[in-house]
């Protein structure tokens, strides 16, 4: 309770931990948003490592600890998968400093004029009193007559 009091402060206005959200992002990006079997020992622990491992060597990552628990170099084959990895990256990055992002071309509507409203609509051809009489007409039309 403590320390939730002595960082009061900063959830009254709102601050933000800036390195907590970056291991999380960090962490959700190696998992790939997962979170799968985060009950089994040590899991989440794991992939944390692992994640600040990736964070910090790139793809690479496996190099190290693969020296310090057995005591040798990987093998060729392992080798050779960090190298594609490391050389994918490097052309994802290439091509992403090389192409302008993709663009929708938007259609521009092309407005006309409606000549039944406004100004240009058209005068009627009935006068007045013509109007009113064809009005009347239609009313007595839709009369209900009793029978």
């Amino acid at each position: 309770l403590d320390n939730v009091l002595k960082k009061s402060h900063k959830l009254i206005s709102n601050e933000t931990n800036n390195r907590a959200e970056l291991y999380m992002a960090i962490l959700a990006r190696f998992n790939a948003g997962k979170r799968l079997n985060l009950t089994q020992r040590g899991s989440f622990e794991t992939r944390s490592h692992l994640a600040g491992l990736r964070y910090d060597k790139g793809t690479s990552w496996h190099y190290s600890p693969w020296r310090n628990v057995i005591g040798e170099s990987p093998g060729s084959h392992f080798k050779e998968y960090m190298i594609r990895q490391k050389r994918s990256r490097e052309m994802k990055t290439e091509h992403r400093k090389n192409t302008t992002p993709y663009k929708k071309d938007l259609m521009v509507p092309t407005e006309q004029p409606n000549f039944d409203y406004g100004p240009n609509a058209e005068e009627g051809e009935l006068t007045k009193e013509e109007f009113d009489s064809e009005v009347n007409r239609r009313l007595h039309e839709f009369q209900i007559t009793g029978k």
